[in-house]
């Protein structure tokens, strides 16, 4: 239920600005563990491509 939320809540607005159908948006939802979270996320898709990053966390693991 709550991915179903998370789905719509996040695919309608990006149809919305982009201007494109529903059929053009994919959301993919992968869960990590929390212990595995500066490993397998933070360190490899924010620490490390910070030219891709258009929100900063407000947080750093490592410190």
């Amino acid at each position: 239920m709550i991915r179903s939320i998370l789905q719509r809540e996040t695919s309608t607005p990006v149809v919305a600005i982009m201007k494109c159908g529903e059929e053009s948006v994919s959301v993919a939802i992968e869960e990590i563990k929390p212990e595995d979270w500066a490993d397998k996320v933070y360190k490899p898709d924010i620490l490390n491509k910070p030219e891709k990053l258009y929100k900063k966390p407000g947080y750093d693991p490592f410190k």
